[in-house]
């Protein structure tokens, strides 16, 4: 930690008071958040703080700190600490503009016009002449949306995530939903709702395939399964070996099988797949590690598995779980809106459902009863903030042992909603034992 963040924890831990915006907690390291809500937490149950209470507390709460601040640091004697992280924000936001200036200066010199603008905007703010809030017209807008139109119709690729189309890789097992997405603008928050097992990560790990073939390089944060195992699912639906295969003791794999695995293994290995080791489940510090893929390994989307397993927005304990979920959504939409870096989100759907009954009234299976935006966990906020919502069902429940038996399931994906875009459905088969995907017309399959 640099001297400031010390400085800051120091006065914390001896009852000095200290308020920070999160604007401002945006600039600091992860292990100064990490003590931060620590003592926040530490606060809000009326515990006493001081350094030994902090170590032994983030023991209790199964963390690793680095505690080196046992004294004050003279350099800051005497002076508003408040004013200097003021300071400190303002240096790092102007850093950040002289980097965004640069980038300008160099599409200008490629002949983006709409670069031109962009340029503008950031000197008459920087200047002083607009507020980052300004009245405009819509001629402002004129040339912006010309541009984007004449993309269109010369067939440039558009900005946002496209699995087919606008000179892209034809990726087959997503065209249909391609055609009713048209993409995933550089702006949006979407979330993939599924009751367990239906096979929401193994989707979001098929769109990200499709997506990694077409260019585009992600951050995906697993919070219910550790990077090893990922890169074993993503191994699996590459060689067609399945889960099972893998990993029974009774069922040695064949030469064949060997050479297919470790060939699907390498040939995952190989993709620029950016992963969080160990990642928090508060939002804040979730969101430090968003911003650092962003801004320096130049990720295009983020994927989150999943919104549910996030403990706290930052840190302290939270009562209110739908303003706990609805804040964190909130955040992450405004993240995707500044950066202009998409979010994908996958979520858990309510508990409660409403009974119905087969043939013979025999109570279906939850994961075949088809779901609403409604039925997201927590859903108000999450239904309000998202610009697009996908959710994942299987078909047919009088099939249910068969689909088990042979590990295939029929499921339909269907496109809840889609800001300014129209609403939809698409059919897939689920292959489960090796997490293949694939865009099916089992009607037409169970006519035949």
């Amino acid at each position: 930690m640099e001297a400031l963040e010390k400085q800051i924890l120091h006065d914390l831990i001896n009852n000095k008071q200290i308020e920070l915006t999160q604007n401002e907690l945006a600039h600091f390291s992860l292990e100064f958040h990490k003590q931060y809500n620590l003592i926040n937490k530490m606060t809000v149950q009326g515990l006493p703080i001081d350094k030994v209470n902090l170590e032994l507390y983030a023991i209790m709460e199964g963390q690793e700190i680095n505690p080196d601040y046992a004294e004050a640091n003279e350099q800051f004697e005497g002076k508003n600490i408040s004013d200097i992280v003021k300071l400190k924000v303002r240096i790092k936001q102007s850093q950040q503009e002289n980097v965004r200036i640069q980038n300008l200066v160099a599409e200008i010199g490629k002949g983006n016009k709409s670069a031109v603008t962009e340029l503008q905007k950031i000197l008459s703010q920087m200047s002083g002449k607009v507020e980052k809030s300004s009245i405009t017209t819509l001629a402002d807008y004129y040339q912006e949306q010309k541009d984007f139109y004449r993309k269109v119709v010369d067939g440039e690729v558009l900005d946002g995530l496209i699995f087919w189309g606008h000179g892209k890789k034809n990726t087959k097992q997503f065209m249909r939903l391609s055609n009713i997405l048209k993409r995933i603008a550089p702006t949006d928050l979407v979330f993939i709702g599924a009751r367990p097992s239906v096979g929401k990560t193994s989707f979001a790990l098929a769109m990200m395939n499709a997506l990694y073939k077409n260019g585009y390089k992600p951050l995906f944060i697993s919070l219910e399964m550790t990077n090893g195992e990922l890169l074993q699912r993503l191994a699996t639906a590459k060689s067609a070996v399945s889960y099972d295969a893998l990993l029974s003791p009774n069922t040695p794999l064949t030469p064949k099988q060997m050479a297919d695995y470790e060939s699907g293994l390498l040939e995952a290995s190989k993709m620029d797949v950016k992963l969080v080791n160990n990642p928090p489940t508060s939002w804040l510090e979730m969101k430090q590690l968003i911003i650092r893929a962003i801004t320096v390994d130049k990720i295009d989307y983020v994927v989150l598995d999943h919104m549910h397993i996030i403990s706290s927005y930052d840190g302290s304990p939270n009562i209110n779980k739908n303003q706990m979920y609805g804040d964190i959504s909130r955040d992450m939409k405004l993240l995707a809106r500044d950066y202009g870096v998409p979010i994908i989100v996958l979520a858990q759907l309510n508990r409660e459902v409403r009974g119905q009954k087969g043939k013979g009234g025999k109570r279906i299976d939850p994961s075949y009863i088809e779901p609403f935006s409604t039925d997201l966990r927590d859903s108000g906020s999450l239904e309000q903030d998202a610009d697009k919502i996908l959710m994942l069902y299987r078909e047919y429940p009088d099939q249910a042992e068969e689909h088990e038996r042979w590990g295939r399931y029929p499921i339909v994906c269907k496109i809840e909603k889609n800001r300014s875009g129209k609403l939809g459905s698409v059919k897939y088969w689920f292959y489960a034992k090796n997490g293949r995907w694939a865009e099916a017309d089992f009607d037409e399959e169970r006519k035949g």
